[in-house]
């Protein structure tokens, strides 16, 4: 948790900025009835077992951090850490950081399920009917 470009995801006072622009973002998509959903994906060290044994409450911060803050703004939250955690045998990072073609995968195959379930993308067998009742 050492690198510099993250730093700031383990800090308490860069979460004030995070939930001005979460709100900002999710008042301007409600205007045009779009919504807003927030995805976390952990990097490669977050899935360390030696880190996650010693201080998994530090370890998963950003996380914890986005669970609370998008619960109290009503925002769809959807974290990868755990079924990333669950497929860490799999190479599932190019560099600890970017997604290698597994990791991909598993978030378009958990994104697809998250958006289902919480009716964010329409169910594929009502729409084909409403297509087909339109042609009628």
């Amino acid at each position: 948790m050492n690198q510099p470009a993250f730093a700031n995801a383990w800090r308490k006072e860069a979460w004030d900025d995070t939930r001005k622009h979460f709100l900002a973002i999710r008042d301007s998509l409600e205007k045009t009835n779009a919504r807003f959903i927030v995805v976390a994906a952990p990097y490669e060290s977050q899935l360390r077992q030696d880190l996650l044994e010693l201080d998994k409450e530090f370890t998963t911060t950003p996380q914890r951090m986005l669970k609370t803050m998008t619960s109290e703004l009503n925002i769809p939250f959807l974290d990868l850490h755990p079924v990333f955690a669950v497929n860490s045998h799999k190479c599932l990072f190019r560099d600890g950081i970017h997604l290698a073609n597994a990791g991909h995968r598993l978030v378009k195959d958990e994104l697809v399920q998250f958006l289902t379930s919480e009716s964010l993308v329409p169910d594929p067998i009502a729409t084909e009917q409403q297509r087909i009742s339109r042609i009628r």
